[in-house]
């Protein structure tokens, strides 16, 4: 008799932790830095020098984005769950054109760079601490560019410019558990927009918490 109640508690915990260890829903936010390609950022920026009529100026191959990562995640097993996935990043880069006294012109170039996707995420549950995941992202990805020319810090000419399209990418990361509901979480992704211009993807890094409600 003792012995079938030692078994039924065993179970019991056993079953519990299963459900602690498979929430149904997984909330995510946090800040992200994205290696961005600048090639449509360029294109706006050389149309901007050119009817400022002053020398090219030049991005690089890459910028470095900074901003924000959120996602939903809905868990229909142990291992398989449903997650969408959004993001923004942004950077200004200013150039010099002019300073004398009493006069400084500055020529401003601002990215704002969105991604709003979804897909599958696999996740590996066999520990209750750490906890790898991998993922596939459909959707899309907005780009808007701005440059400005500015004399002693006012806007003087404005030229402006926005895209949406069809986006795909896709990842990886670790949940590192360190309560019951939360986890601190890290992820890479690889984000390819299919933007004119743009010939190349992007590589995106977050770091944050995640939250658990629920169980399976």
């Amino acid at each position: 008799m003792k012995l079938g109640w030692v078994l039924l508690s065993i179970l019991f915990v056993a079953a519990g932790a299963v459900a602690q260890d498979n929430p149904q829903w997984e909330v995510f936010g946090g800040f992200q830095y994205t290696r961005f390609s600048t090639g449509v950022a360029q294109a706006s920026l050389n149309s901007a020098t050119q009817l400022l009529g002053v020398q090219p100026l030049s991005l690089g191959s890459h910028l470095s984005l900074k901003g924000w990562n959120a996602s939903l995640q809905e868990n229909r097993n142990m291992w398989l769950g449903g997650v969408v996935d959004f993001s923004g990043s942004y950077v200004t880069k200013s150039f010099v054109l002019l300073q004398v006294p009493g006069r400084t012109d500055i020529l401003r170039n601002r990215i704002r760079f969105y991604t709003f996707m979804a897909g599958p995420q696999l996740t590996m549950r066999r520990s209750g601490r750490l906890q790898p995941f991998a993922r596939a992202l459909l959707g899309g990805a907005r780009l808007k560019v701005e440059d400005a020319e500015l004399t002693n810090g006012a806007p003087t000419s404005t030229l402006a410019g926005g895209e949406t399209n069809f986006a795909v990418g896709g990842g990886g990361g670790v949940d590192f558990h360190i309560a019951h509901h939360f986890a601190v979480r890290a992820v890479g992704d690889y984000i390819r927009p299919y933007l004119a211009g743009m010939s190349e993807g992007h590589f995106r890094v977050s770091g944050g918490v995640t939250y658990r409600v629920g169980s399976r």
